[in-house]
């Protein structure tokens, strides 16, 4: 219901005066029922301005002049309870064919409603999955970064170790020159008393090298009658000026140096500075030559 126009519910007929008979009464009771009709949440739409709806009003007016004595609430749920018991004059003249296409949108209006329903339900869980994925995702981010501070850490770590074996290792690296620069050194020192001599043909020696060195010197180096060569030769032994383990006749055919190793560095050297005229020496019908033994550096 809609609320009621003043001007239909005023009464028009003839002998009712507006003045005798309370105009002011039909305002009230109009906006009494208006606010009666608000206050009960109604919310349709019916103006009553057919004449049949004046008509209705009028009678139902007269009618509450016979009831002069009812409270005004009285005559107020009357008037309510008779308006809303007649048909709606404007439903009352549609056709049909307007009924059913008001059905028809009705019920297109409510299936609508329904797949609206179903799709904001079909919303709100593509939604929960969403943040479901976004938490999944959110927790492998967390632990990539865990991962990846672990990672920075231990190649920082990785690092420092690096840079400290690196310091490690040139340390090593220059130790191993400085003994390798001494025992170049020691080994100088060890051979200053050492004599290669060439020329010899292999076996002319016989089981004694020692011996043959000793009548060699003897005989080349008689200037030096000084020096008694049975003490000052210690040592004399062929030495592979080739290749280690291959005689002349395998190698290149290059004859292999005797090594003699000499007392003291005087005996060497006096040795040496003798035969340097021409490096060589002639004894026992052969000619043999003198050289240093020093180290291959």
């Amino acid at each position: 219901m809609t609320p009621i126009p003043l001007e239909a519910a005023r009464p028009q007929s003839p002998g009712h005066n507006e003045a005798s008979n309370g105009g002011s009464l039909s305002e009230d009771l109009v906006n009494m029922a208006n606010a009666s009709l608000l206050n009960n949440g109604t919310m349709e739409v019916a103006r009553l301005t057919t004449p049949r709806d004046k008509e209705m009003m009028q009678s139902e007016f007269f009618s509450l002049s016979d009831h002069s004595s009812w409270s005004s609430n009285e005559q107020l749920d009357f008037a309510v309870d008779k308006i809303s018991s007649e048909p709606d004059s404007e439903m009352s003249s549609l056709t049909g064919k307007e009924l059913h296409e008001s059905e028809t949108i009705y019920q297109s209006i409510m299936d609508h409603r329904e797949e609206s329903k179903i799709e904001s339900r079909r919303t709100q869980l593509a939604c929960r999955k969403m943040q479901t994925q976004i938490r999944r995702v959110a927790k492998t981010c967390s632990e990539f970064t865990a991962h990846k501070e672990e990672a920075e850490t231990r190649i920082s770590r990785l690092e420092d170790d690096a840079g400290s074996q690196k310091m490690t290792r040139e340390a090593m690296e220059k130790q191993l020159e400085d003994t390798q620069w001494k025992l170049m050194d020691l080994e100088d020192r060890l051979r200053s008393n050492n004599l290669r001599v060439l020329g010899i043909s292999e076996g002319a020696e016989g089981s004694d090298p020692h011996g043959f060195m000793v009548a060699l010197f003897k005989e080349a180096f008689s200037d030096l009658h000084q020096w008694d060569w049975d003490k000052e030769i210690q040592r004399a032994h062929w030495f592979p000026f080739n290749r280690v383990g291959l005689s002349s006749t395998e190698g290149s055919g290059r004859p292999w140096a005797i090594l003699i190793s000499l007392l003291n560095f005087q005996t060497r050297q006096a040795v040496y500075d003798s035969a340097r005229p021409n490096s060589r020496c002639k004894a026992n019908g052969c000619t043999a030559a003198i050289y240093n033994l020093i180290a291959a550096y």
